[in-house]
């Protein structure tokens, strides 16, 4: 297969097809890890933006439950990550 192929005609429709739905797939794939990730810098964001506010990291241990619930990562992956910035 080769980049030109409307000038085969026709006969390769299914081919460009195919083609462009493999690319449209990859593509929302990409666009979901970019997504995925641009929610863990965000939420990374706010925790920080949160403890340069109060001073110190510690803020998040008194911080009620439902908030720290509502993060939808694991104390375990957000240290994990942590560690790594």
């Amino acid at each position: 297969m080769n980049g030109f192929l409307y000038i085969e005609g026709d006969s390769t429709i299914q081919q460009r097809y195919d083609m462009f739905m493999e690319r449209k797939s990859e593509t929302e794939r990409q666009i979901k890890m970019l997504q995925d990730s641009l929610e863990k810098i965000n939420y990374k964001c706010r925790y920080y933006e949160t403890a340069l506010t109060a001073g110190t990291t510690k803020i998040h241990d008194s911080l009620p439950d439902e908030t720290i619930e509502s993060c939808p990562y694991s104390n375990d992956y957000l240290n994990s990550i942590s560690s790594q910035v």
